[in-house]
């Protein structure tokens, strides 16, 4: 398997990299899985953020793994 992303390397991930996944055909179990692999996070969870990942097709369980990572 891949090493673990380093946190100091990676850009955090954000509420864009999740839409843009979801955009690209990723399905909630890969995506929640790269929220929680992610070496640093920066979601945007208040309600224009929210807004977004809905209006972006993002499900709710993704947001709730989110939400555990924040």
């Amino acid at each position: 398997g891949k090493p673990p992303a380093a946190p100091s390397t990676a850009p955090p991930m954000t509420n864009t990299d999740v839409i843009d996944l979801r955009k690209a055909g990723l399905d909630d179990t890969n995506l929640i899985a790269s929220i929680r692999d992610a070496g640093a996070v920066a979601f945007d969870l208040s309600p224009a953020g929210l807004n977004a990942l809905l209006s972006g097709k993002v499900s709710n369980a993704v947001i709730a793994a989110m939400r555990e990572r924040k």
